[in-house]
């Protein structure tokens, strides 16, 4: 999409950055999510997925699962992800009939505040229909957006979203699909 990347660490600054997407972090201390909460506070544009933060950086899963990232979502996780279907249940954005495909990763999420828009709902026909997919949340003076499913359509809107409101250009290219192996508890990202 155009948009150039830093990999961070818990311990680097967040204040000179305007947007912050950490797709399947699953392991955080309880440190580093008050760093991102206040972060999003004070302006930050946050992205997640799916398993974000489900566990401490000793991998002693949270509960609630989520922790303090659920709060600035504004979401409750339902349960561990799911696997159920051996396809993607397939999500819609609001106001649109398209259904846009999935993987089978699917973290069930309940709405946990009058604040947050749903911007996307899982496709008719399928175990989870009409629940959230993806909602985005004001949280202080910056946005939480999170998909509840791994879907790089979704994700393209989702990101493309968080750019316009994180005030970060995108050049016109094409998406690349890029595999990550992320060691959680540095983030050392390795191409």
């Amino acid at each position: 999409m155009g948009i150039s990347l830093d990999v961070i660490r818990p311990a680097d600054s967040l204040a000179a950055r305007r947007l912050l997407i950490a797709p399947l972090a699953r392991l955080m201390s309880d440190a580093y999510l008050e760093a991102l909460s206040g972060w999003v506070q004070a302006g930050g544009v946050l992205v997640t997925v799916a398993h974000t933060a489900l566990q401490d950086e000793w991998a002693t899963y949270r509960s609630p699962m989520g922790g303090a990232l659920a709060k600035v979502i504004g979401v409750r996780v339902a349960r561990p992800l799911d696997w159920r279907e051996p396809h993607g249940p397939g999500v819609q954005m609001n106001g649109s009939d398209e259904v846009l495909p999935s993987l089978p990763a699917v973290q069930p999420i309940q709405i946990a505040c009058d604040d947050l828009e749903v911007i996307a709902r899982f496709a008719p026909d399928t175990p989870y229909a009409g629940q959230p997919a993806a909602v985005r949340r004001r949280f202080g003076r910056g946005t939480a957006l999170h998909a509840a499913v791994l879907s790089v359509p979704l994700l393209r809107h989702l990101l493309t979203d968080a750019a316009a409101l994180a005030g970060v250009a995108l050049a016109q290219t094409p998406m690349v699909t890029t595999t990550f192996v992320v060691n959680s508890i540095d983030l050392r990202a390795i191409a």
